[in-house]
């Protein structure tokens, strides 16, 4: 390279393969794709090297691989941006010689086990919570949190006029999210409701066969359907054919219910991990009733009919859906992504003259 910018090699999820990681991921590199040269080493993408919004995408399918980049990109700064499931994969060749950050969600209370030693690995740790950071300390390690931030100008407040009150989940098909919950909470309602759901629909659960079993008839978005990608207009418009918003998994930040708030749909969610900590008083919570634990870490496990009242309750008040989207458009106004650009850009100058001054 020749245009003098810092080479920053930044392993993550495909940016266009609509989950959560990889729309993040596209925030941050094409934010900040004129101070540095970004390289997405990309799960989930299998094609040729891409260059979108100022960054370059290529394929990540196995560990070998980092080599070969490695000596065609040089790079001065490594980031791995992920959950623990990339952690085996991306540190099999050991730690790197290059400054590195980790910058990763946790869900549970505890950091599991099986995953610390690969944290030692890192020279800077990053988390986008509280909770996250809380957990991490209770097992000895630094973390600095880095809120995800949500397009307020764009996830805009939007006239409804459903002729049924519309509940709705955005995300993955995962035993975390609770879906089925949700699926059976809904069958217990009272009232002209619909359930809309923009998930894959084979995946953890066949969500078919639930809704099939439960007498309910869920509008699914096609689009989202079996993996296939979902485009930042598809979601913004599904936000928008919502009356509430139904989010009942353990989260480190939770992207989607922030993006609905903006979008001055009421939150109901779980009384657990970091929603309370993003949503405040914008949201109506749940109680889990037990916790659960998965690998990456316990979960909260809540009671359908729990969730059942608080559906049913707001599904009768239009006052308060009213009262509560607007506290969620505020709400989402307090994590611009300017904001959060901003704090990794000085971390990224930061790590840099460190390892510029051990050289």
């Amino acid at each position: 390279m020749t245009d003098g910018k810092a080479r920053i090699a930044w392993i993550s999820q495909y940016p266009l393969s609509g989950v959560s990681f990889g729309a993040i991921t596209h925030q941050y590199l094409s934010r900040l794709s004129q101070k540095y040269n970004f390289y997405c080493l990309s799960f989930g993408y299998d094609g040729q090297p891409l260059n979108i919004g100022g960054y370059v995408i290529l394929p990540f399918r196995s560990q070998s691989e980092i080599d070969f980049y490695w000596n065609e990109i040089k790079p001065d700064l490594v980031v791995l941006f992920h959950s623990f499931f990339a952690l085996p994969k991306v540190m099999a060749r050991g730690r790197f010689s290059e400054p590195s950050i980790l910058y990763i969600p946790i869900e549970g209370p505890r950091l599991p086990i099986q995953y610390q030693s690969y944290l030692e690995n890192f020279d800077r740790i990053l988390v986008p919570s509280k909770w996250s950071k809380d957990s991490l300390e209770r097992d000895q390690f630094n973390a600095e949190v880095l809120y995800h931030g949500v397009e307020s100008d764009y996830f805009t407040p939007f006239d409804r006029h459903n002729k049924k009150i519309s509940f709705g989940y955005f995300g993955s098909n995962d035993i975390r999210k609770q879906v089925p919950k949700i699926m059976k909470a809904f069958k217990l309602l009272k009232g002209n409701k619909q359930l809309n759901l923009a998930t894959p629909i084979h995946g953890y659960l066949d969500y078919a066969d639930v809704a099939k079993e439960l007498g309910i008839v869920p509008k699914f978005q096609k689009a989202y359907a079996r993996g296939l990608s979902i485009t930042v207009d598809k979601i913004r418009f599904f936000y928008w054919g919502l009356d509430i918003y139904v989010g009942m998994g353990t989260e480190a930040f939770g992207l989607p219910p922030l993006e609905a708030a903006s979008t001055e749909i009421p939150n109901i969610a779980m009384d657990y991990a970091a929603s309370p900590e993003i949503l405040g008083k914008s949201a109506l919570y749940v109680k889990p009733v037990t916790t659960d634990y998965t690998p990456l870490g316990e979960m909260g496990v809540i009671d359908e009919k729990d969730l059942a009242k608080v559906m049913q309750y707001l599904l009768q008040d239009e006052n308060e859906r009213k009262r509560l989207g607007k506290l969620g458009r505020e709400r989402a106004k307090e994590f611009p992504w300017e904001k959060s650009i901003n704090q990794l850009d000085k971390t990224i100058k930061e790590e840099l003259k460190i390892g510029k001054s051990k050289h």
